[in-house]
């Protein structure tokens, strides 16, 4: 029951025995943003007493009151909290239809009815609820009504995705924002699934990039020890790994198989990300000497990677490395790799190459297949 106790102070009695006072001052507050004076009060009871507006109905002298009607104080209101109803193919396809086409209208009358926001149909969209289907139109006005309705702003779909992973793949930064600042879960990556941020770097989409590493979106493996980092240089995406470098994303953060960011550049013959990496470690001094003979094997395919690679090593170690990425790469008949690799070698050292007992037996094949 709500009631009045005087010109400016409105009482809501629960059933509990608890009472909330609202104040006409405050109540006015609310009345101005929003034109329609008992769906004001209904959002301020929602806030209050955590049930959604769609669910209450507020009587006088048991008429329900319409969202239009004027409120004079004082009064006395009664308060009806109603359950969901079961949801009928009719409502179910009138409930999708309207997310569809981003009609507020629409959707608030079916949610009237009062519609779970969470239901799901075997038959339509994947099992998906109405928030996924709007992260994946991008109707942003039905996105914020199911929101205020009590849509589960994180839950996975049965195919194993988030709303905010639907935004994120179809790009709509909209509404993106609008689940951000409801809270949604922005590290959330269902098994099997990247977390949002991967998801944006694989579709290498800049400005959902930015805007969820601006959210402070960790860059660190995912559930499927994928890294952001080296899901952009695999599939290409330069600007977007860059964005990651500036926010400190680790470049030699090992994912599943025991590959680097570098590894996969270099093996996809993505020369401007190899650079990029390269310059990388001028900053951070990352020593990766160890693993150079491999990042050699796997650029064997792509000769501009690879004399990337040997301008940026020098030293006893990389020689060292030189002599036997050489010897390995005459071992798979990558010839090209291994010219390479001994002319850079050849230019760097030239003395200490026939001594070296690996570059000797790599020049001796080398010369026996210009032979034949």
């Amino acid at each position: 029951m709500v009631g009045v106790t005087s010109t400016t102070m409105l009482q809501i009695r629960m059933a509990s025995g608890e009472e909330i006072q609202i104040t006409k001052e405050a109540f006015e507050l609310v009345v101005q943003t929003n034109d329609l004076p008992v769906r004001a009060l209904k959002q301020r009871l929602q806030t209050l007493l955590g049930i959604p507006r769609f669910r209450q109905r507020l009587l006088i002298e048991g008429r329900e009151l319409c969202d239009s009607d004027e409120l004079v104080f004082p009064m006395e209101v009664e308060i009806v909290l109603l359950h969901f109803c079961p949801v009928d193919d009719r409502q179910c396809r009138e409930l999708f239809a309207a997310v569809a086409l981003d009609s507020a209208e629409r959707l608030e009358t079916v949610l009237a009815g009062p519609l779970d926001p969470n239901f799901t149909s075997q038959t339509v969209h994947q099992n998906r609820t109405a928030l996924h289907y709007a992260a994946v139109c991008g109707s942003a006005r039905c996105t914020r009504l199911l929101l205020e309705a009590g849509a589960d702003k994180d839950r996975v779909s049965e195919d194993g995705y988030t709303a905010l992973g639907l935004a994120t793949a179809q790009g709509h930064l909209e509404i993106l924002e609008i689940l951000m600042h409801a809270g949604a879960d922005l590290q959330k990556a269902p098994r099997g699934r990247f977390t949002p941020l991967s998801v944006a770097c694989c579709h290498g989409d800049v400005a959902v990039v930015r805007f969820l590493l601006d959210a402070s979106a960790e860059t660190n493996p995912d559930v499927c020890r994928a890294t952001p980092l080296g899901i952009a240089c695999a599939e290409n995406h330069l600007e977007v790994a860059r964005l990651l470098l500036e926010a400190r994303a680790d470049k030699n953060t090992t994912m599943s198989g025991s590959v680097t960011a570098m590894h996969l550049a270099c093996q996809r013959g993505h020369a401007k990300l190899v650079q990029l990496l390269l310059e990388a470690d001028l900053d951070t001094n990352a020593d990766w000497d160890a693993s150079f003979t491999a990042l050699l094997l796997v650029s064997a395919e792509h000769h501009d990677v690879l004399r990337l690679l040997l301008r940026a090593q020098s030293g006893e170690i990389a020689f060292g490395q030189r002599s036997i990425a050489a010897f390995m790469a005459v071992e798979q008949c990558q010839l090209g790799a291994a010219g390479i690799i001994l002319a850079d070698a050849v230019k760097r050292r030239a003395n200490d190459v026939c001594q070296n007992g690996l570059l000797a037996e790599c020049l001796s094949g080398l010369r026996k297949w210009c032979a034949c």
